[in-house]
């Protein structure tokens, strides 16, 4: 359902990121919405570059707050949809500017390129750890 392999859900177990509600005779892991949402948020914080072991500080925090954490997601989500279309319109300036039909300030060129999702997702670590 995640989308990730079992060997990486053996791997999360293993150190200790995920825990399952019940562990079967069978020796299954057994999961209920509560474990589902944990993989949810270990993607979400992968998507925005964190490492597993930053990840597991945060989600093993006490006042972690799941809808917050998603929110944010969301807002960062969004943020960056935002810079994408700011690169596809930087593109799409370049490819006239080179066709002769624009001309470009050289800081335009590099429009849409910015640090800014790097200071994000530091400040988000800073906030919940």
């Amino acid at each position: 359902m995640a989308g990730v392999t079992i060997r990486t859900f053996h791997l999360y177990y293993k150190i200790g990121l995920l825990k399952p509600a019940i562990i079967g005779a069978n020796r299954y892991r057994y999961n209920e919405e509560r474990q589902l949402l944990h993989p949810q948020q270990i993607l979400f914080f992968k998507d925005i570059g964190f490492a597993l072991s930053d990840i597991s500080k945060l989600l093993a925090a006490s006042d972690f707050d799941n809808i917050n954490a998603l929110k944010t997601h969301k807002k960062m989500v969004e943020d960056e949809i935002l810079r994408k279309h700011d690169l596809i319109n930087t593109i799409d300036k370049t490819i006239e500017h080179l066709e002769g039909r624009n001309v470009m300030q050289d800081k335009d060129l590099y429009y849409g390129f910015d640090s800014k999702r790097k200071k994000e997702s530091e400040q988000y670590l800073v906030r919940y750890s």
